[in-house]
């Protein structure tokens, strides 16, 4: 009895403010809320309702339980359009949800090969991006062997998610292992992919020179190329070659446009967008153009000082492929990544 009128009274009101300058279409709210023991047991059978009081298609999951096995944790997952300085405010609670995601984000297989779909986008696991290669100290370059494995995370109808496992191997012994997380969210015509780097294990510490892979996009995306940097850009002529190294920043960078670095492959109408995470602010990262147009992206900079992966200390790195018209504006594409909405939980009211 008293687990079903917690449950029923079950309402978590939480916060989001666009702090931005830029008006942010299907932008993700990632909410990380607590509920009390008792409260759930099922994340399906909770909702998000707006100031409406009508459900948000969201997607629940449930990170972590209590001993009695309730919901100790929810991660609710939805899409939301906010203007600059904007604030809204939704609640989780109890209520199985019939909203449905007009464009929801998933995962098929074609040709064995992993395919994420989100609207009118396909994207291929591996489309556009070359192995992930570490230079040792010495002459050594270990490329990425075959995945050892491919899961789905996540399937969607908000984000959808696949994971590939693999090693980098040095004369058949196991020497870096590799994390490769490729999403998409409803809405975006968008790629996210996050990198984490770390010694096997029984892998002794070992000196890097450099980390990198290359960004290959399709042949008709390479028509010309416009590198980003900081507060300013640059379009390159056919052929042309160009270095963006990642500079020393004394002090934290204010403006929207300066946070990553960014290439954006075009063609007469559409554009790849390749963006970084806080470029300009983590340790020593470089995007060098190549005279036949691809890129190579390095997740650690050969012009740095040598890294040392130890076991237990992982190198991890995102990125954004964003898809778009040429010509159309990305810079909801570079807040998304580097500036993403926080859910600020509110505190309950209680009666007197």
């Amino acid at each position: 009895m008293v687990s079903l009128l917690l449950a029923a009274a079950l309402n978590v009101a939480f916060t989001v403010t666009n702090d931005t300058a830029v008006s942010r279409h299907h932008a993700l709210v990632a909410a990380e809320l607590p509920l009390s023991a008792g409260a759930s047991n099922d994340p399906g059978q909770l909702r998000v309702t707006g100031y409406d009081r009508l459900s948000m298609a969201a997607q629940i999951s449930a990170p972590a339980h209590w001993p009695d096995g309730s919901l100790k944790a929810v991660r609710a997952v939805f899409t939301t359009d906010t203007e600059p300085g904007e604030s809204k405010t939704w609640t989780l609670t109890t209520g199985r949800s019939t909203t449905r995601q007009p464009a929801a984000a998933r995962i098929t297989t074609e040709d064995g090969i992993l395919l994420l779909c989100v609207g009118k986008m396909l994207y291929r696991i591996g489309d556009h991006l070359g192995p992930l290669t570490v230079e040792a100290a010495s002459t050594e370059q270990f490329v990425a062997a075959p995945p050892e494995r491919e899961v789905v995370e996540e399937d969607g109808p908000v984000c959808a998610t696949a994971r590939r496992d693999g090693c980098l191997l040095r004369d058949g012994a196991k020497l870096f292992r590799y994390t490769q997380r490729f999403s998409v969210i409803a809405g975006q015509p968008a790629v996210r992919v996050t990198t984490r780097l770390e010694t096997a294990p029984g892998a002794e510490t070992t000196v890097v020179k450099c980390v990198w892979l290359a960004v290959r996009p399709a042949a008709h995306l390479r028509k010309s190329i416009v590198l980003g940097m900081a507060g300013s850009a640059h379009t390159l002529a056919p052929g042309d070659t160009r270095r963006l190294e990642q500079p020393v920043v004394s002090a934290r960078l204010i403006s929207d446009r300066q946070h990553p670095g960014w290439i954006d492959f075009r063609s007469d109408a559409a554009a790849m967008l390749f963006a970084v995470k806080d470029f300009w602010k983590r340790a020593p990262k470089a995007l060098d153009i190549q005279a036949d147009g691809t890129a190579r992206y390095e997740l650690h900079s050969a012009a740095g000082p040598p890294l040392r992966l130890t076991p237990g200390a992982p190198l991890d790195d995102e990125f954004i492929l964003w898809f778009h018209a040429a010509g159309e504006s990305f810079d909801d594409a570079l807040v998304e990544m580097n500036q993403p909405l926080r859910a600020v939980i509110q505190p309950a009211v209680t009666k007197p």
